[in-house]
C-alpha cells in the first residue's frame, strides 16, 4: 500500500472521500489528543475529551462539502497556511469555547476575550504531540510500506525502542553484532527521512 501524502489526504477529505477520512482521523486524532492532554492542569479530563471530540467534529464540518456552511475563512486552504497552523488555530478556538462554557456554568464574571498569553500555551504540548505522532507514523511507514528487511526492522526496534542489549538481540535473531549495528543505522536513517517528510507536509 502506497503512502498517502498529507496534502493528498486533506484534498481527499475535502472531496468527502471515505478512505481519506478514515486515514485522516487515525492520524490526526492521536495528534490532537497528545496536544490537548499535554496541556495538563489547565483543563479537566472531561474538558479535554470534549475538546478532542469537538475539534474532530469541527474539522469534518468545515471541510466536508456536503455540510460546509460557506464560512470560507474557516475552511483550510492550502495557499494560506500549513495545515498544522490551521489545526493549532482550531484547537485554540475550541479551548476558548470550553473555557467560556466553564465560566458561564460557574456563574463567574463576564468572560472577556483572552489574549494569547492568557490562553493555555499550546507550544510545549504541540511539540511533544508532533514528535510522538510523527515518530509513530514514520515507524509505521518503515515497517509496512518500505522494502527494508523485516529482521533488520525487528533488530532496530528491539535496540532503539526496546532498550535490549545488542548481544541479546544477536542471540535472539541469530545476527552478528555488525549486522545489528548496520540494521540499526539503516533503519534509523529511513525513520529520520520519513519523519522529515511528514514534518514538511504537516
Amino acid at each position: 500500500m502506497a503512502y498517502t501524502t498529507r496534502k493528498s489526504l486533506i484534498k481527499g477529505i475535502q472531496a468527502n472521500d471515505e478512505s481519506s477520512w478514515n486515514e485522516f482521523f487515525q492520524f490526526y486524532e492521536n495528534y490532537i489528543k497528545h496536544v490537548v492532554y499535554g496541556m495538563g492542569y489547565y483543563l479537566s479530563d472531561s474538558e479535554k475529551d470534549e475538546i478532542v471530540q469537538n475539534v474532530m467534529v469541527s474539522i469534518h464540518a468545515r471541510n466536508n462539502p456536503e455540510v460546509f456552511d460557506k464560512k470560507a475563512e474557516s475552511k483550510y486552504e492550502f495557499n494560506r497556511s500549513k495545515f498544522r497552523t490551521w489545526l493549532s488555530w482550531l484547537i485554540k478556538t475550541t479551548v476558548r469555547q470550553v473555557i467560556r462554557a466553564r465560566i458561564k456554568q460557574n456563574q463567574q464574571t463576564e468572560f472577556q476575550e483572552e489574549s494569547e498569553a492568557d490562553l493555555p500555551d499550546l507550544a510545549p504540548a504541540e511539540a511533544e504531540a508532533l514528535e510522538k505522532t510523527v515518530t509513530a507514523k514514520a515507524l509505521e511507514i518503515l515497517t509496512t510500506k518500505t522494502r527494508t528487511n523485516a529482521k533488520n526492522i525487528e533488530a532496530f526496534q528491539m535496540v532503539v525502542f526496546g532498550g535490549i542489549p545488542v548481544a541479546e538481540v544477536c542471540r535472539d535473531l541469530k545476527m552478528s553484532e555488525n549486522q545489528v549495528h548496520q540494521a540499526v543505522c539503516r533503519c534509523r536513517k529511513v525513520l529520520m527521512a520519513n519523519k522529515a517528510m511528514l514534518l514538511k507536509e504537516m
